[in-house]
């Protein structure tokens, strides 16, 4: 996703137009440069007189979120003392409590939520399952190897079923600690990978109230329009898979956006068969029902792993019994979209009467199918 306009036709007495900046890095313990929730965010507002102090409060937020959530790198705090994160918790697995910041208690609690809800298509154990993979993404589209079934075996065997999570990363507020133990004797690897940037993003809070949108790379957004700025909407875009052409492009007002596709993070088998990072934490392999799916709601973090969980589904029953039950959770409505790819170079798009409402005709491709599927029922 990207944004690819703003319209901008307030009547506010400061001129308003696009200003956007990078986000950029932060450094690890050992001096490597890490980018900003290991993606390119970038902040667009419409203010030149607050653009600068929301970059740099945007800047600290997600540097200290980043920090707790990372589980590759170590990090020291201003004092100089090592931040507890998500790497050391692992690294200390089964040593028992850890006291840890809230708001890394808060993101582990929203991971476990979200297991619970998606029924285990989401889960955050799958740490060793996606070290096996390790190296392989980095190659985008290349012919490569895929681990052993052996391999894949031993990993996916360490991913905690979702029924049993509460068991093995045990949280206890009052003390502020969280307790990784052994799931059938052996340690498992937590990461945040599938609902971080999102829950990060959710956290955001600015001290001015200006319209902005973040964008965490292509698969997290997080959209505002001020009270007083209300000519101010947001054009977001979905480009054609394995292409930087835009497919279709929808309006975005208030609201968060969550995107999982198969074209970023890649390789191929022999056979042309395309295995993405996007791994089914049941059978430790990726799927290939779907090239994208699109979510539309307030919660970036819940959107997040939402979308990682849905892109392993192909039953539409399931996936709407899915989408309510994180739906009436959480207290929002989720518009939703599936790009399927009909035969090479054309698309179709599955959703819900919601999000179709959203296109902007002037964006839709000739790359798609006209006729939309509505989800619930089938219609143009």
């Amino acid at each position: 996703m990207f944004c690819v306009g703003i319209l901008l036709t307030s009547c506010a007495a400061e001129s308003l137009e696009k200003i956007q900046d990078n986000l950029g890095f932060l450094e690890a313990e050992d001096g490597e440069l890490v980018l900003l929730l290991n993606t390119e965010i970038d902040l667009t507002t419409v203010r030149a007189s607050t653009h600068d102090v929301m970059v740099e409060e945007a800047q600290e937020q997600l540097r200290s979120f980043h920090k707790l959530i990372d589980s590759h790198h170590a990090y020291t705090d201003a004092d100089g003392q090592t931040v507890i994160n998500m790497k050391y918790l692992n690294d200390h697995f089964g040593e028992g409590p850890v006291e840890v910041d809230d708001v890394l208690l808060g993101c582990l609690e929203e991971a476990i939520d979200m297991a619970e809800l998606t029924q285990g298509y989401f889960n955050p154990t799958v740490g060793l399952l996606a070290d096996v993979y390790e190296g392989r993404f980095e190659h985008v589209g290349k012919v490569q190897e895929s681990p052993t079934p052996a391999a894949i075996e031993a990993a996916r065997a360490t991913v905690v079923p979702y029924a049993q999570l509460r068991d093995h990363i045990v949280i206890d507020w009052n003390a502020h600690t969280v307790d990784l133990r052994p799931y059938k004797g052996q340690a498992f690897r937590v990461s945040l990978g599938g609902i971080g940037k999102g829950y990060a993003l959710s956290q955001l809070g600015f001290s001015h109230d200006t319209s902005y949108l973040v964008s965490a790379g292509a698969s997290s957004m997080r959209a505002h329009v001020a009270p007083d700025e209300e000519g101010v909407s947001w054009t977001i875009g979905s480009h054609v898979p394995d292409s930087t052409d835009i497919l279709f492009a929808f309006r975005l007002d208030d609201g968060s956006v969550s995107t999982s596709g198969d074209d970023e993070n890649y390789y191929l088998l022999e056979d042309g068969t395309r295995v993405h990072h996007i791994l089914n934490p049941f059978t430790g392999a990726s799927e290939n029902y779907w090239r994208n799916v699109v979510l539309v709601g307030d919660d970036a973090g819940v959107l997040d792993a939402l979308s990682t969980a849905l892109f392993n589904l192909e039953d539409e029953q399931v996936i709407k019994e899915l989408i309510s039950a994180v739906e009436q959770s959480y207290d929002m409505t989720i518009d939703y979209c599936f790009v399927a790819e009909e035969e090479a170079g054309t698309f179709e798009l599955r959703g819900s009467q919601g999000f179709f409402d959203r296109l902007l005709p002037e964006y839709v491709s000739d790359k798609l199918n006209p006729r939309m599927y509505i989800m619930d029922e089938e219609g143009e």
